[in-house]
């Protein structure tokens, strides 16, 4: 029996001109990146996971006026991407 590792999930923001930012860290840590580009005036973004079969949740940013709402709905989806990810083990 052959026990095969699934790769950690990859996240990345992908900033409004389709250049990505790889995110590290915890969850908070990496929506504290994605703030980061906010405050850099890519604030029309999108959160990116890779590495994670059947698990599409796009989060995209909708301006300055709706960053406590892309914090809160990245962070949710950071943490669930992380337990679908490790699917069945």
């Amino acid at each position: 029996m052959t026990t095969e590792q699934k790769p950690a999930p990859v996240f990345w923001y992908m900033r409004d001109n389709h250049t990505f930012r790889k995110l590290t860290g915890s969850p908070a840590e990496m929506v504290a990146q994605c703030l980061e580009e906010f405050d850099a005036g890519y604030n029309y973004g999108s959160l990116c996971v890779s590495h994670v079969p059947g698990f599409v949740k796009g989060v995209h940013a909708s301006g300055p006026d709706h960053r406590e709402d892309f914090r809160l709905t990245a962070l949710a989806a950071i943490d669930a991407a992380l337990v679908a990810g490790k699917g069945d083990s």
